[in-house]
């Protein structure tokens, strides 16, 4: 059975529309997930997958094709931080252009759509005794998996029974 994912979430174009949006150069937009050595940069963004859980979802079976298709809808919840003193208004005008159409354009393009923000929170975070502003929002994404498997059907039934 060969099993094939189709559509799912991409963090990487996510990162690269977010330092669009605040005209930063990619590298600015960090994945936390990954390893970086973020002590070389005075201001920076960080995004993170929080959570994601399942709204719904549809089987569908093309039996021409004995293709199973699994499409399934999901919240997922997407934390953002801005560090550095510039921190809150990044924030803010990133959720602020995220109602743009143009915004909306090119998630239609990565299969996302944006549900709504939360509020923005203030806060600092203590570095070689020093501290440092940071602003934190989570962006609220619906998303839609999609993976598709092979499955043959079956030509001719075999049944075996036993006798006690």
């Amino acid at each position: 059975m060969k099993i094939t994912t189709v559509s799912q979430f991409d963090i990487n174009k996510i990162r690269q529309l977010i330092a669009d949006i605040l005209s930063l150069p990619n590298y600015q937009v960090i994945d936390i997930s990954q390893p970086h050595d973020l002590t070389t940069y005075s201001q920076f963004i960080t995004v993170l997958v929080k959570s994601q859980y399942e709204i719904g979802c549809e089987v569908d079976y093309d039996p021409s094709k004995e293709i199973e298709t699994i499409s399934s809808l999901n919240e997922l919840t997407l934390s953002v931080n801005a560090y550095g003193s510039n921190g809150y208004d990044e924030i803010n005008r990133l959720v602020s252009s995220m109602n743009l159409t143009s915004v909306w354009e090119r998630l239609k393009t990565m299969k996302v759509g944006y549900l709504r923000s939360s509020q923005i929170q203030t806060l600092s975070t203590d570095t070689s005794d020093v501290k440092e502003p940071c602003a934190q929002v989570d962006l609220i994404f619906s998303i839609n998996n999609v993976t598709q498997a092979d499955v043959k059907r079956g030509e001719s039934v075999q049944i075996i029974t036993e006798v006690n």
